[in-house]
């Protein structure tokens, strides 16, 4: 047998099928079947970003394809281990991501597809819990993703030193259709308040703009890109993305900006300055 498959043929077929219905569902866009195939307590981790129970996880899964035109998923088990009704394993992940939802300059979509017209093949590890119902059916009770590899997102080159600790701003203009506005606002209102504690976050603030009735401001600070970078892979961006989609908007332009240091605007003799001191930090 196999280094690393330690059972008889039919309890690693079982959970060989499981993957492989994940697969299938992840790339018919089958939320249902999807959901299916997770026990009613699953848990999952999507780089330290809990979601517990089956609703809430499939809520999260269809966040997640809201965003998304084209997908292709394939995955190959490297450990299925067996303890009676249990088993436990590690699969390897390989994504093709592409084609944002058409909004009229989707900058915001560019975000997470890494741009609109380009693709994205996330490389990555489920490391897996398992169960067998009542029925014989394997389900998953317990997944943890983690990201090895992210090919074909745009980085801008190689960051010079001290580049990736500077903190990073991201501001912007999302346009509502008429009318739609206040409500786009108060349903974003807890994917903002997840935001505001993943790890990196200093900042996240979506407010009407006082003279454009259909327009949203958006700024965001966080202390790195790599804290940017989770950020744009975490359920609660990519829930925005599809609230966002399901609301009405229009228009959406962003912007990213790296700060190479921060001062008070004020000094403390309360006199307000443009220039900075002189050094870095």
């Amino acid at each position: 047998m196999a280094e690393g498959f330690d059972r008889p043929e039919s309890d690693l077929f079982a959970i060989r099928l499981l993957h492989d219905c994940y697969a299938d569902a992840v790339n018919r866009r089958d939320a249902d079947a999807w959901g299916a195939l997770w026990a009613e307590d699953a848990r999952g981790d999507l780089m330290g970003r809990q979601v517990s129970g089956r609703a809430a996880i499939l809520a999260t899964r269809r966040a997640t394809m809201a965003g998304l035109r084209v997908v292709g998923f394939f995955c190959q088990p490297g450990m299925i281990r067996v303890g009676g009704d249990e088993a436990e394993g590690r699969v390897w992940t390989h994504e093709v991501r592409g084609g944002a939802r058409p909004w009229r300059r989707t900058s915001l979509a560019a975000h997470v597809l890494g741009g609109t017209k380009g693709k994205r093949r996330p490389l990555g590890c489920y490391e897996d819990r398992e169960v067998r119902g009542a029925d014989g059916r394997s389900r998953f009770r317990a997944r943890r993703f983690t990201l090895r590899r992210d090919e074909g997102r745009a980085t801008g080159g190689t960051a010079k030193p001290g580049e990736e600790r500077m903190p990073v701003v991201v501001a912007g203009e999302v346009d509502m259709a008429p009318g739609t506005r206040k409500a786009a606002l108060a349903g974003a209102r807890p994917l903002i308040a997840q935001a505001l504690t993943e790890p990196g976050c200093r900042h996240d603030a979506w407010t009407a703009d006082p003279f454009r009735p259909d327009r949203i401001q958006v700024l965001d600070e966080w202390e790195s890109a790599k804290a940017l970078a989770a950020r744009l892979l975490a359920p609660s961006y990519v829930g925005m993305l599809a609230h966002l989609s399901g609301s009405g908007i229009a228009a959406a332009t962003t912007r990213k900006y790296r700060c190479d240091r921060g001062e008070p605007v004020y000094g403390a003799d309360g006199v307000a300055t443009a220039h900075f001191e002189a050094g870095t930090g």
